[in-house]
């Protein structure tokens, strides 16, 4: 396995057939994973695991001959190896889990939009779910995201696309919100929705901004409690499949997401009415 081989590279270099028998074995990869906080009794490992002894006993032998783990009388802890491998194998079983989850879709979406310090702790975001907006609703903002937004004190947005009633609702909630968007957006919106648009940006609690640079990256926001993510297919089809995840890591990764683009946004102070164009 690729992955495997890449951990094995360098001075401390651990040989692939013990990280297999890691991964290979649910039972083996978290009982590793568990023991690198510290030495655990058997009650404690079978609890955790959600199993039986019998079950777990020669899962321990196997990683004793590997010189992963001692068993002394009933308690259980990890080698010097062990402790090596379970540093360096645990972001990359991280990233395994996280991508496992939905393989067909990250493989057919363009990870590019992603910075490269982010996409190394895409699995930072945790456990997500993923659900698509019907056809007869494309036009419209996402439900869930637009039930977020009302009961949330601050939003963050990045969209290469603005939805008809998306200036009406931040209008609408007088809360905290950063919105980026592409110059073509922007000029559209001057020119259709001038009035509406200046009043938002003369609002001390909304900032719009006009990133700077090419994208193409359909969609991103953070609400208090959730981030959503659209992410561009490969082949460059539109679809509207939306994940949605809640975890603090999840928020934390996505404002970082969100002021990744920001430093590449200008602040919009004022818009030149269309009759002076």
């Amino acid at each position: 396995m690729l992955v495997t081989r890449n951990l094995c590279e360098g001075r401390d270099s651990i040989s692939i057939s013990l990280i297999d028998t890691l991964v290979n074995s649910e039972k083996r990869k978290n009982l590793l994973l568990l023991l690198k906080d510290g030495p655990k009794d058997m009650e404690t490992l079978l609890t955790s695991l959600n199993t039986k002894r019998t079950a777990l006993l020669p899962q321990i032998k196997i990683m004793e001959e590997k010189q992963l783990l001692i068993k002394d009388d009933d308690i259980c802890e990890l080698t010097i190896i062990g402790n090596m491998l379970a540093e360096k194998i645990e972001p990359v079983l991280n990233i395994l889990d996280f991508f496992d989850e939905q393989n067909d879709y990250w493989g057919t979406h363009n990870l590019d939009v992603i910075p490269p310090h982010l996409l190394k702790r895409i699995s930072e975001i945790g456990t997500y779910t993923m659900f698509e907006t019907p056809l007869s609703e494309m036009f419209e903002i996402n439900k869930a995201f637009e039930e977020g937004f009302r009961r949330s004190t601050y939003v963050a947005i990045f969209a290469t696309v603005l939805y008809p009633t998306t200036l009406e609702l931040i209008k609408e909630k007088e809360i905290d919100v950063e919105y980026i968007t592409t110059p073509e957006v922007i000029e559209k919106i001057r020119t259709k929705q001038y009035e509406q648009f200046s009043e938002l940006i003369e609002s001390d609690h909304i900032k719009f901004f006009q990133y700077n640079k090419e994208i193409n990256f359909p969609a991103f926001a953070l609400i208090d409690d959730g981030f959503f993510l659209i992410m561009p297919r490969k082949d460059r089809n539109f679809e509207n499949i939306v994940l949605m995840a809640n975890s603090p890591g999840a928020l934390a990764w996505g404002r970082e997401l969100f002021e990744y683009y920001q430093n590449d946004s200008t602040l919009i102070n004022s818009l030149e009415h269309p009759d002076n164009s």
